[in-house]
């Protein structure tokens, strides 16, 4: 299992995901239920596959804290490698952490997730094949609909 090359991946996945979720929500405030379906499906597919592999990739973390978000519990999982730091939230049930691993708690007004960000250049698909070479993980297994499914991914 290869950090340097799941964490610049997993960010991708995490980024691609906040922007599906964001196409989504202009379909269907357009009315354009069928757009807005397809980007919900690959939103949800991208963050499961996110937090399919944390599960891998957690005992590896550098720092884990909890923060306390908007009513909602999460584990905010740090990684320091090769210069940069990534970050990532994961709502606490859907990962079990042992408490021990908690460095801090602290409650956080609010939560913007911003997929504007850049910290490495590449491409979703990329990211989801080395996810699926380095770690077994297809995020296709979270689809429904055949023709929603990356192709590159097998």
């Amino acid at each position: 299992m290869n950090l340097n090359k799941i964490l610049p991946a997993l960010y991708v996945i995490n980024k691609h995901a906040k922007k599906f979720s964001d196409k989504a929500r202009r379909a269907y405030k357009s009315q354009s239920h069928t757009d807005a379906d397809l980007n919900s499906e690959k939103k949800s597919a991208l963050y499961e596959t996110k937090h399919d592999v944390l599960l891998h990739i957690h005992p590896q973390a550098d720092d884990i804290k909890k923060h306390h978000i908007d009513g909602t519990k999460y584990y905010y999982i740090i990684f320091n490698m090769e210069n940069n730091e990534w970050k990532f939230h994961i709502p606490t049930n859907k990962i079990s952490i042992n408490n021990s691993r908690v460095s801090t708690t602290e409650k956080i007004n609010s939560f913007t997730k911003d997929s504007t960000v850049e910290l490495t250049d590449m491409t979703l698909q990329t990211a989801l094949k080395t996810i699926n070479t380095e770690l077994k993980i297809n995020p296709n297994k979270h689809i429904s609909n055949e023709r929603n499914k990356w192709p590159y991914v097998y």
